[in-house]
């Protein structure tokens, strides 16, 4: 079996918006979370807090295989109440839960580095 798939016609033609978030702290709701492998993990963040970023989407992708990765998803644990010990996360649990993030720049990206349960 031809391993084909079928590209709709309006790819391409929307650019991917860039998030214009000044770097700082800024309260956060999870959308969505997602385990793309066993080892990597994809959070969808909502900006809640009033400004200009308010409604801003982003994404964190953690990387399970690395020490960082490994220390950024045990702080975000700790941010959301739920504890760097914790053996089993539901991630559809995750959905609506808040928490105030840090973004800095890297060039076009907005990433997000420090999770917190209070402001920082």
């Amino acid at each position: 079996m031809p391993n084909v798939f079928v590209v709709p016609e309006d790819v391409g033609q929307t650019p991917i918006p860039v998030v214009d978030l000044p770097p700082g702290p800024y309260w956060a709701e999870i959308v969505k979370a997602s385990a793309r492998s066993f080892t990597k993990i994809a959070v969808l963040y909502q900006i809640t807090e009033e400004g200009p970023g308010e409604g801003a989407q982003i994404w964190e992708n953690f990387n399970l295989e690395y020490k960082k990765g490994k220390e950024l998803f045990g702080e975000f644990l700790e941010a959301l109440g739920i504890g760097r010990s914790a053996t089993v996360v539901d991630l559809d649990e995750l959905k609506g839960k808040t928490l105030c993030i840090t973004v800095e720049r890297n060039g076009r990206w907005t990433n997000v580095t420090e999770h917190r349960s209070e402001p920082f």
